[in-house]
């Protein structure tokens, strides 16, 4: 499980706990500790702001798959729990969601989504292949085709090593079936279709 998932969770929960607190505990204690309870309408508002930011973490959180859109939503609502402490005393509980949201949401951002690599050929390497290209070479140039243009990409892609595709590239330049910047030539074309 992801660490951002859990925290946007745990955040989340724990906000909409403490805001539903604010709304329903805070005004008893007030009235029995002899405070004022304050307008009704502003504490609802904090308390909602509380509510919709931790479903907004909770989502963010659990969009694992895109790591920025689940940081920018669970940033949202860290966003909006740190609008629900402002008023009294009685709502800094909502620091600690607001810590564990935004937390989160770093992680989220500065997690990489993972590449799942899986190299399938749509057609199988010919059997019969030009006499100066190798199995491997093919399969970069099918890569470049598909449209991989760093090496360290086209080595996740046909899971090899980056320091071995960046070997066979320089050879591929040398044959004559990649440009100086990487791409097919004709020659690199006219082989991988």
């Amino acid at each position: 499980m992801q660490s951002e998932l859990v925290l946007g969770i745990l955040g989340g929960l724990l906000a909409i706990i403490f805001s539903l607190m604010r709304v329903f505990v805070y005004p008893v204690l007030a009235i029995f500790l002899g405070e004022s309870v304050g307008d009704p309408i502003f504490i609802a508002g904090l308390a909602w702001s509380g509510i919709f930011g931790s479903i907004f973490s909770i989502v963010g959180g659990a969009i694992g798959s895109k790591p920025k859109v689940g940081g920018a939503i669970m940033l949202i609502g860290a966003i909006l729990v740190l609008v629900s402490l402002v008023g009294s005393l009685s709502f800094v509980l909502n620091i600690i969601p607001f810590i564990l949201i935004l937390v989160g949401s770093i992680m989220a951002f500065r997690r990489k989504p993972k590449v799942v690599a899986v190299f399938t050929l749509t057609q199988p390497i010919p059997a019969q292949l030009p006499s100066d290209l190798s199995r491997a070479e093919y399969a970069i140039l099918r890569a470049v085709r598909e449209g991989f243009v760093k090496p360290k990409d086209i080595a996740k892609y046909l899971i090899m090593d980056k320091k071995e595709v960046e070997i066979e590239i320089e050879k591929l330049k040398l044959k004559g079936y990649l440009s100086k910047d990487g791409k097919l030539t004709l020659k690199g074309l006219e082989t991988v279709q």
